[in-house]
């Protein structure tokens, strides 16, 4: 994995956050979407997170989480990384962090996420499974994944991530509640 910081989204980054998804935009996200991404991005709906490495940020996503009917279930929203460092293991390390945040005294919890074009094999690899399907538009087709992860997963996650870990400062953020629809990753 690659060594960088795990921190907060701050003012000063929501630019390249802009130009990220910019960057990502062509054949994954419906045309018009980009500015319900920017007002997510600016109305602190998610807890968001970045990963930084040498003062840049590389990639960010939010994560949102809540009891729902007896169930810990978290939204992981907008997961993205800098199509210029695809694959060095940025996606892994966000995915792998706000996972690891998932606070619960129950057994289990649950993670969903709506996918965009040629995100699911990437979450399949960690557990995600498809559970359903939506035709946005005609040429948007919004994929529903879950994973449910137990203590011991998410103990997994934070151990992977121990060098670049930065939980006492994540410990004291505070998941925001769902809302209503389940957020793309």
């Amino acid at each position: 994995m690659p060594k960088c910081t795990i921190r907060r989204l701050q003012e000063s980054d929501v630019e390249v956050c802009e130009t990220i998804y910019r960057l990502n935009e062509p054949g994954r996200f419906p045309a018009g979407y980009f500015q319900k991404f920017a007002d997510w991005l600016r109305n602190g709906s998610s807890l968001i997170l970045v990963a930084e490495q040498d003062g840049d940020v590389r990639a960010f996503g939010g994560v949102n989480a809540q009891d729902r009917d007896g169930r810990y279930v978290a939204s992981l929203s907008f997961g993205m990384v800098h199509p210029a460092h695809h694959r060095q293991g940025f996606g892994t390390v966000l995915l792998l962090a706000r996972l690891a945040m998932l606070k619960t005294t129950k057994e289990f919890s649950y993670a969903v996420l709506n996918t965009v074009g040629g995100s699911e094999t990437f979450y399949e690899r960690f557990g995600f499974s498809f559970f359903s399907a939506i035709q946005v538009t005609p040429e948007y087709l919004q994929k529903h994944y879950v994973v449910r992860l137990s203590k011991l997963d998410r103990a997994r996650c934070s151990a992977e991530l121990a060098e670049i870990w930065t939980q006492p400062l994540l410990d004291r953020c505070e998941l925001p509640p769902l809302s209503d629809s389940v957020a793309t990753a």
